[in-house]
């Protein structure tokens, strides 16, 4: 992995695959140069150098400052530079297990790996099935190993479009170009290659191709048509990486009457339109491995594409891949300039940065054959022993364990946690990354990481599970936590449905163990302030809440009904446990409407406007748009009681008006200020015995009901808008 600017090799947490997951046990994965290169070249560059030039980072950082502060923006930027980023994306290897849902392949079976995200350079891997393909028995794992790559070659003939007999010219001979030669001559192509590299050249022409010829050479375009019969080419493939745009000018020149450009490497895009616009040539880019790539359906959630409909998918290139391997059309061993050790990961990647760099070097693992590997839990330093004496254990803290360290908790929760040493001791860190929790629990001081939750669920030095995953798997954890007895602080929100949530609270209810929402808008000093305004003024009110929400595209996770629950599930919880806070009282009817954004439901449910009305006549409206303008601040609250109003912005201000008189008053802190570390002061108190939490447990759950309800009445549901159980 990199760490900063260095390739480490390190023990992490072994991975545990979910149920459309593989577990494999690699013997061999592949650096390819190019991509692996351009990782390091990335890196390198610096964060603060790749943020200045992307406008929308630009953007954020400002947003953070401003509202947040330098030094929170500055921690964000450090921890992003100095976080460890897994190398790899293709691999062979053996199942050691599988995920529930998975029962076409069985431990032992050999398997080639793809992703980015996935096929790491490790041990151990876990893998969607969708990116794991058998390896035949006639094909050696080091040739299996080059799957992935070979995937991303043949998606670039594919997107071509070619006939046999059609003649393509490849450009760029790197691994990916010099095995598109050889898929291109088995496919029945005329090939022609070009390089840079005169070895490289001379390595296509050993590997099958027709006609070799350095690309910088003034005769190119005559050779080409002079063996093409003077037509020019039908295709031509880029596979190089140069900054310069000639690689894609002079494929124009190579090309026929409306031949095709297919764009697989990264290269200059300054096309010059002339040479397109003469000969009406098609431009096409390929993406990836195939069909399915980017795609969360087909990657994650192993969804596949019916063959009549897409005939080629990810996984049908692997497949292609290796039995063209086992039919020996396509050669690796000329490709792989050296094997190195995983140990000595960092030699083979100092060779990919020499002068004489081969086109692919491959890691081999010793551990293959392991009955066993490295533990899912990673000790990091030795937890204290004390007495266990119920929720708070070690010199009277309470015991949690993070589960799910994304960007959120690893920003806001883990700080504040070790912030407040004398009321919390960080346990443990568990997430799906490995390497992630092992930075993040030697960071705050945990007593182990961990990729396992189970890990957690069976350790009875954890009192409390605080879960912070995606909001589809927190109604699961929450169960387990409590039947474990683990007391639990979720995320908002709780769960994504009505009987989930009925879920929860019965068994919160057998086993008396408290589950608070990650509610911290109640928490903020300036909302506690006028909360304790309000106390003096007879009542009803009337609250107008703007949030200017931004815009997150529909294929975002949090829109995903399954996964995220969408953005009123997922977000406004927030405002009705406020509402509820503030008004503290009954509610007694819902009202809910969406404005349609070019008929699409997805946007309709990211502008809705709700009224809540109280037993008490106070009325509490909420206006959540993301049509608003990202310049202005995220949050309005008015509030308006008894001949006196109150707005909040953003937790920034606080402005009074006739509290005391006619006068005007304006609270203004030094940054923003939504609550999150007074959040978990207030829960170890509540779970320390000192403060009360009933209430806050019981409007927990009513802002969840309030959320669903809401929900459904944007969705059409005919379920009464009023939620059964309130307060």
């Amino acid at each position: 992995m990199l760490k900063g600017k260095q390739v480490v090799v390190e023990d992490v947490p072994a991975p545990v695959p979910g149920e459309k997951e593989v577990l494999v046990a690699a013997a061999y994965s592949l650096l390819s140069s190019g991509t692996e290169r351009a990782a390091l070249r990335s890196r390198a560059a610096g964060l603060m150098e790749k943020a200045l030039g992307d406008p929308r980072l630009v953007r954020m950082g400002w947003q953070m400052l401003r509202q947040q502060g330098i030094k929170r923006l500055w921690r964000t930027v450090q921890e992003q530079a100095a976080g460890p980023v897994p190398l790899g994306y293709s691999l062979a290897g053996r199942v050691v297990t599988v995920g529930r849902l998975v029962n076409d392949l069985s431990p032992g079976g050999r398997v080639a790996c793809g992703g980015a995200q996935y096929a790491h350079h490790a041990e151990l891997v876990t893998v969607p099935r969708n990116l794991v393909a058998r390896v035949p028995a006639g094909v050696d794992l080091k040739e299996a190993a080059f799957t992935t790559v070979g995937a991303v070659a043949m998606q670039g003939l594919r997107r071509a479009g070619l006939q046999f007999g059609e003649t393509v010219v490849v450009t760029g001979l790197g691994l990916l170009g010099l095995l598109a030669v050889q898929l291109a001559k088995a496919a029945g192509y005329r090939v022609a290659a070009l390089d840079v590299d005169g070895e490289r050249v001379a390595l296509a022409a050993g590997l099958g191709a027709d006609l070799s010829l350095p690309a910088g050479e003034a005769d190119v375009v005559r050779e080409v048509n002079a063996f093409t019969g003077g037509l020019g080419a039908d295709a031509v493939i880029i596979y190089a990486a140069a900054e310069s745009p000639e690689p894609v000018n002079q494929a124009f020149d190579l090309c026929r009457q409306k031949g095709k450009v297919v764009g697989v490497g990264v290269f200059g895009m300054n096309f010059d339109r002339e040479k397109m616009y003469r000969k009406e040539l098609d431009f096409l880019m390929s993406t990836s491995y195939g069909p399915g790539r980017y795609d969360p359906c087909y990657e994650e959630e192993s969804i596949d594409y019916p063959v009549g409909y897409v005939r080629w998918t990810e996984n049908r290139n692997f497949q292609e891949f290796l039995r063209l391997l086992e039919l020996g059309k396509v050669r690796t061993g000329p490709l792989a300039g050296a094997v190195f050790s995983l140990e000595r990961a960092g030699d083979a990647y100092q060779l990919l940065a020499g002068e004489k760099k081969p086109p692919g070097i491959l890691l081999e693992y010793p551990s293959f054959n392991k009955s066993e590997f490295i533990p899912a839990v990673l000790p990091v330093k030795p937890d204290p022993e004390e007495p266990a004496s119920g929720l708070t254990a070690v010199g009277g803290k309470i015991r949690v364990a993070v589960v799910g360290a994304g960007s959120f908790v690893g920003q806001t929760h883990l700080p504040n946690l070790a912030s407040l040493p004398e009321h919390f001791h960080l346990r443990a860190v568990v997430t799906a990354r490995g390497e992630k929790a092992a930075l993040l629990a030697r960071k705050y001081g945990a007593g182990y990481a961990s990729a396992d939750y189970q890990e957690v669920l069976d350790d009875p030095a954890v009192d409390l599970v605080l879960i912070g995953t995606r909001h589809n798997l927190h109604h699961s954890m929450i169960m387990q936590a409590l039947e474990r007895g683990k007391a639990v602080f979720s995320e908002k929100p709780l769960c994504l449905t009505a009987a989930e949530l009925a879920d929860i609270r019965k068994k919160a209810a057998e086993t008396g163990l408290p589950v608070f929402a990650g509610f911290n808008r109640r928490y903020a000093p300036l909302m506690v302030k006028l909360k304790a305004m309000l106390a003096s003024l007879p009542r009803p009110y009337c609250i107008h809440h703007r949030v200017n929400a931004g815009f997150v595209p529909a294929d975002h996770w949090s829109q995903d009904p399954a996964a995220g629950g969408g953005r009123i599930i997922g977000e406004t919880c927030h405002f009705f446990d406020l509402f509820l806070f503030l008004v503290d009282r009954p509610v007694v009817e819902i009202q809910a409407a969406a404005v349609p954004v070019d008929g699409r439901a997805v946007v309709a449910r990211d502008n809705i406007a709700v009224q809540v009305q109280f037993a008490d006549g106070s009325l509490a409206g909420l206006l959540y748009t993301s049509l608003g303008h990202r310049a202005l601040p995220k949050e309005r609250l008015e509030l308006f009681a008894a001949g006196r109003s109150f707005v909040l912005d953003d937790y920034c201000t606080l402005e009074v008006y006739g509290l005391d008189g006619e006068g005007r008053e304006k609270i203004r802190l030094k940054k923003q200020e939504k609550g999150w570390r007074e959040e978990l002061v207030a829960l170890a108190g509540y779970l320390g015995g000192r403060r009360d939490g009933t209430q806050v447990i019981r409007q927990g759950f009513a802002a969840m009901e309030i959320t669903l309800a809401v929900n459904d009445l944007i969705l059409g549901s005919k379920l009464p808008p009023v939620p059964g159980e309130t307060y």
